[in-house]
């Protein structure tokens, strides 16, 4: 059996789940990626992924079923077992009728069954690789769109959306036409985790616009024929699909990554970008450019020149209100304790913390409460003393970010356009 130090690195199904569980993690690819990791003979990395999949959901049977059945693999009797006892307390909570009470967020509380034997080892039939699913324009269509309305809080940065981008673009110049595309796109920037591309595909919604993403810090990974391929094909798929909106992922990448490329190709794919953007014909009307970067002082300056990217919006850690929206979101599909869970109390101590972070928070408070229920046979619900230890557990990962800028804002702020950040940092 191969080392599982490998753990398929040079897998392309590995390597295109983890691309995706980068882009926005989920039990699903977690588990994905643990039985692929199966076919693979690498079973402590894909006992590995299971459990971070359980950390995202503790109730996911998809995760429970494969971490169970690959303790018996390695010989963990003991964690085989109290995985296949969550696993039949979901099942069996599934079959049953809901109880009277129901938990917040429409919640039902259930009781595992009471472990009496030893259960049956699970299959460990070897399976098909999983298969991935691109979403076709027809399935895309039928996702309900993202609007302002629904990013919670914020209230300053969407005001400023609208005000700078929004608003020009639905009362164009006299002499322009409805549709038209506007001379030079928007920039957004600030901590990871903060919500910048969620803010991207809502305003997306908000002018009816398909949201194509190009991902640079892919772009660069190839030779530069093939990322130059790559570039030309997203954008010719945007022009298919329009109005749409072409939005440039971890922007930075281009001049991040000079020394991972070849030699003189760096310049001539950012010039290959610009030269998709900036066409002289009408092949790029009703096309509409937004782009992210957690480093913009790292930005290559060909991408900020007047008709490019000249505009930037600091998207700033979550507010207070923003955090709560946060918290109740990733906790909809989770058990939750009956009684109100006071997430108002939760969002207050958590001044700094990234959606990522508050993610990170939920996850952590599931992972107590399945640890809990299965030391002690019953299902244990997230209540508010486990989040207040899994709070009292993490650190915000802004800190850092925010420091950065205080060294790089100052001497990069040519025409103001720090302005906002600094007047942050110096609150």
């Amino acid at each position: 059996m191969p080392p599982d130090a490998e753990s398929g690195s040079t897998d392309p199904v590995v390597r295109a789940l983890r691309a995706a569980i980068a882009a926005g993690d989920s039990p699903e690819l977690r588990a994905a990626l643990g039985e692929r990791l199966l076919v693979l003979e690498s079973p402590a990395a894909a006992l590995e992924s299971f459990e971070a999949g359980l950390v995202l959901d503790a109730r996911s049977a998809a995760c429970l079923e494969g971490a169970a059945r690959t303790a018996v693999l390695l010989g963990d009797g003991a964690k085989a077992n109290a995985y296949t006892l969550a696993l039949k307390g979901i099942r069996a909570a599934k079959i049953g009728s809901p109880p009277e009470s129901a938990a917040p967020f429409g919640l039902p509380l259930q009781t595992l069954a009471t472990f009496e034997a030893p259960p049956p080892a699970p299959d460990t039939t070897p399976r098909d690789p999983p298969r991935l699913h691109v979403v076709s324009d027809e399935e895309a269509e039928m996702v309900p769109p993202l609007r302002l309305a629904d990013v919670g809080g914020m209230e300053e940065v969407k005001e400023h959306l609208a005000r700078s981008f929004l608003t020009p673009l639905r009362n164009p110049d006299p002499v322009g036409k409805p549709g038209q595309p506007l001379r030079g796109g928007l920039l957004l920037y600030g901590p990871a985790g903060c919500g910048k591309t969620f803010l991207a595909r809502a305003v997306a919604g908000e002018i009816g616009a398909r949201f194509v993403t190009l991902a640079l810090d892919d772009l660069v990974a190839g030779s530069f024929d093939e990322s130059e391929r790559k570039l030309h094909e997203v954008f010719d798929k945007a022009r298919r699909q329009k109005p749409a909106v072409v939005f440039l992922d971890e922007a930075d990448a281009l001049r991040q990554s000079r020394s991972q490329l070849e030699d003189g190709a760096e310049p001539t794919l950012t010039n290959s970008l610009v030269a998709e953007m900036e066409r002289p014909d009408e092949s790029n009307e009703g096309l509409f450019l937004l782009a992210a970067t957690s480093h913009p002082w790292d930005v290559d300056p060909a991408l900020r020149r007047p008709g490019l990217f000249d505009r930037l919006l600091f998207v700033p850690p979550p507010d207070a209100r923003a955090r709560r929206a946060i918290l109740e979101s990733k906790l909809r599909d989770r058990l939750v304790a009956g009684g109100t869970v006071d997430l108002e109390a939760v969002a207050k101590a958590t001044e700094g913390f990234s959606g990522a972070d508050l993610a990170a928070v939920v996850g952590a408070a599931a992972a107590m409460a399945l640890e809990a229920s299965v030391k002690g046979g019953t299902e244990v619900p997230i209540d508010d003393e486990l989040l207040r230890r899994a709070v009292q557990k993490a650190q915000p990962s802004t800190g850092p970010w925010l420091e950065a800028a205080r060294s790089h804002a100052p001497s990069a702020n040519e025409g103001g356009v720090y302005d906002e950040l600094l007047d942050r940092l110096k609150q």
